[in-house]
Order: structure tokens, then sequence, then C-alpha cells
């Protein structure tokens, strides 16, 4: 089934607009008595949700285009649908949900539309399994279970079904929002001959940091205001650089650092090699980690110590589970605009795509690039 987004009119999305960012209030907004749209309109006021942040309109689109995907008896289209409503409870932090939802519709999608979401249904179902820490297979039964949320049979007048899970767990607001006042994030942008990293850490002063920076290596830890151990390590970098030549900077809401690039020109596609390589922890204030004080350029710390340590941890995860991995704690420790953006670039390009610079994606719009042989097919 075809999706033409192109012809949809602007006043479909006075609703989502108008909904406030405040999740009790969008709560309330989300109770709706009937479809008022079709599924490419709710497909498409999902996709605005999502860009703007709102989860409980997300679900509410989603579970109104499943019911209509139903209605229709359109196997294909109730798989796509299912995938909406888990990304809607990952968002939520429903995990249990969001499992479920994911795992219905790996069995609904047709075997041509399979081969293209198997990867990405496959990796989001990785990361539900890391949040909920417990075998999400066993969330995925051979039929329907016969509850409100994911109950088939009911078709006609079905406001339990579309309205439910729209009460955020309590406490949930409160979590998120203290969670937002203790995270710290990253990101990174490039020019033709050199690399960009800001560390968003507050009031961090020189002596604070301990960064190595070798041709291949990048390694920072930052001590953090209530003592804790900020450490990122990338290993081996994408290309190489220069090190005399590069530098960081201090701010009082971010650290800057400038990495030269050895070779102009070249558009780096991530910052290591491969998603495994990057590395990033907080270390808790009485922790056996120690840092070293002070902090020069190109000073290295005791990364034997290190070592020793990482060698007491299992062995990092490769493939599509630290793809999984790198995608979890990106989001876990990213603000609200960060989501936005990786939300976005991962929903409009149907997951061959990630980034996290909202100011560069809010404005653009992706388009879906698959691997090699495959070719992308609209719902």
């Amino acid at each position: 089934m075809g999706v033409d987004l192109s012809d949809i009119n602007d006043s479909l999305f006075k609703l989502s607009d108008k909904l406030s960012n405040d999740l009790a209030k969008q709560r309330n907004l989300c109770i709706v008595k009937e479809p008022s749209f079709s599924i490419e309109e709710h497909i498409k006021c999902f996709t605005t949700c999502i860009n703007t942040y709102k989860p409980f309109s997300c679900l509410k689109h989603a579970n109104w285009a499943l019911l209509l995907a139903k209605k229709k008896s359109d196997t294909g289209l109730i798989g796509y649908c299912q995938s909406l409503r888990g990304l809607a409870y990952y968002l939520l932090e429903q995990y249990q949900s969001s499992a479920i939802c994911f795992g219905f519709a790996l069995k609904h999608l047709k075997k041509e539309d399979l081969t293209k979401w198997q990867v990405q249904l496959d990796s989001m179902l990785t990361i539900v399994h890391e949040q909920q820490n417990q075998d999400t297979s066993s969330l995925i039964p051979d039929e329907c279970p016969n509850i409100p949320e994911l109950e088939a049979a009911k078709i006609e007048g079905d406001e339990e079904f579309l309205n439910m899970s729209l009460k955020a767990p309590e406490g949930q607001i409160e979590k998120n929002e203290e969670k937002l006042s203790n995270r710290i994030r990253y990101d990174w942008s490039q020019t033709s001959f050199s690399l960009n990293i800001d560390i968003y850490a507050k009031k961090v002063k020189d002596e604070d940091v301990s960064l190595l920076m070798e041709k291949n290596t990048l390694k920072i830890e930052i001590k953090l205001e209530d003592g804790s151990i900020f450490s990122l390590v990338l290993d081996p970098l994408y290309e190489e650089i220069v090190p005399e030549k590069s530098s960081f900077k201090l701010f009082s809401s971010k650290v800057e650092i400038t990495l030269i690039k050895k070779v102009s020109e070249i558009k780096w596609e991530a910052l290591v090699k491969s998603p495994a390589n990057n590395s990033v922890n907080v270390y808790a204030k009485d922790s056996n980690h120690s840092s070293a004080s002070g902090n020069t350029k190109n000073k290295a710390k005791d990364w034997d110590s290190l070592a020793k340590l990482a060698d007491l941890e299992e062995d990092e995860p490769t493939g599509e589970a630290a793809l999984a991995n790198l995608f979890q704690n990106l989001y876990k420790n990213a603000d609200d605009d960060t989501r936005r953006a990786m939300m976005k670039s991962y929903t409009e390009s149907n997951g061959t795509a990630l980034s996290t610079n909202w100011k560069d994606v809010k404005s653009k719009t992706f388009e879906t690039k698959p691997p090699q042989g495959m070719e992308p097919k609209k719902f």
C-alpha cells in the first residue's frame, strides 16, 4: 500500500500541534472517540508527534492506524502499524508492551517486507531486552493474548483498545525530569579539515579533565560535580588525526574538543570504525576507579589500570547487538532535542540513518537508503 504524504493538508495536524509537551496534559488530550483521519494521515501525525517528542500522541495515532489496518485486513500494514506502536511504547518506557508490539510486527509483515524490517525490528527488540533486562522472546506469544492492549477480535467501538495504557506510570514524569537534570551527553560535527566533539558537562575545571589524544585514539575522563567520572573512549578513530594540532576548550556548560584530520576532505561517517569501539561510562564517586589529577592536551592517564578493569568485564557486543547497544546508550543519555533528532532520522529513513543534531535534522527529510542489493518499499 503506497502512502503519499505530500498532499496531506496542514490542518490535519492542528490537534497534535496543540498538544503540550507535558505528559500529563497529553494523556488527557489523547483520548478520542472515533478515528477522524485515514491510515496515511494517522501515520503522518505519528511522525509529527515523534519529531516534537509527544509519545502519548504517537501511541494514539499508531492505535488508530492499526485499527483501520485491521478493518482493511492488510497484513503488511498491520505489521507496520505494530512497529509504530512499539516505538511509542519505547518512548513511554513501557518496554514489555514495546517488545510485544515489535514481536507482532515481525509476525505480520509480508515476506517481501520482512527482509527490510528484520534488522531494524530485531535491533529494537535487542534494545528493549537490554532495558527490560529479561528474555523478551517470552513476551511474544504465538497467538494474540486476550488482553485489551492486543485483542484483535474487537474492531467496532473498541475504545478500551484505542485508549489503553495512556496513563503514565506513577512517578514517571518526575523520574524523567530527574534524569534530565543529571544527564551527560555528547555530540559531534565536522568540517573538511576538523572534527568537533562537544561534551555537555557544566562547571568543569581544567584539573578535572584527563585527556589523551593519539593518531588513532581519543580518551577523555571528566570528574563531575558529584564526584563521579564521565569516561569517553574512541579507539580506533574512524580516520587518523594530528594530535599536536588538536585541542580542547572548557566552557561553562561543555567541554569542546577539536580534532584535526590528518587527511582533509574525507567525510567521517562515524567517530570510530565500529560501534563496538565506542565506550561511554560514568563511574560512581565511591568506585575503585582512580583518576589522575591535572590535565594537558596529550597527557596520558594510567590506562593500564583501566585495561585491567576492562579485562574483568564481559566482551563488547558485536554486529547488530553492538549497533543496538550504541543506539540504547545514545538515547538513554540524550536530552530531548537529541532524542527528537534520533527518532526523526531513524523513523523517516526506515532505520537506515541516525543523527543526533536537532538543528540539522529538524528541517531535513531523510530518505531510505537500504543496503546494496535491496530496494525500499512504501506501505
